[in-house]
């Protein structure tokens, strides 16, 4: 999380509360390699939740802004995130989850799914694309 986040002492109160290890981190510098290490990421449903599918790291999805949304509910639906509808739900709705993240297997199988959605050949793609693209009549 950011230092400025609104939330940060909530989440570091609920982290401390939990039955198993959590860590909130602040501006880190090496969020790539924190991501590959992880269980479970608990962040807005923005860009980086297709860097966490691309990592195949299951998520909690917090929807911060409309433009979220429709991301967030597409990334539930393919079962490799759990969204929760704003931050002020976050407290209530947080504990309730990771309960049933508890379920064996459960991560593992939002693990495939996050994974499947986007391999990181993104840029690759698209230069094929425009390079297919180049040869014909504009």
């Amino acid at each position: 999380m950011g230092a400025a986040a609104p939330y940060l002492d909530d989440v570091r109160q609920l982290a401390t509360e939990l039955p198993f290890k959590a860590t909130v981190s602040v501006n880190v510098t090496d969020m790539a390699g924190r991501m590959c290490l992880a269980d479970l990421s608990v962040g807005a449903a923005g860009g980086a939740s297709w860097e966490r599918c691309c990592l195949g790291v299951p998520a909690v999805l917090v929807v911060l802004a409309e433009n979220q949304v429709a991301g967030a509910v597409a990334l539930e639906a393919s079962g490799a995130a759990i969204k929760i509808e704003s931050a002020d739900q976050l407290g209530t709705t947080l504990p309730s989850v990771l309960v049933a993240l508890s379920d064996p297997g459960r991560l593992e199988r939002m693990s495939d799914a996050a994974a499947g959605i986007t391999n990181g050949d993104g840029v690759f793609r698209a230069i094929q694309a425009m390079g297919a693209a180049g040869g014909r009549d504009r």
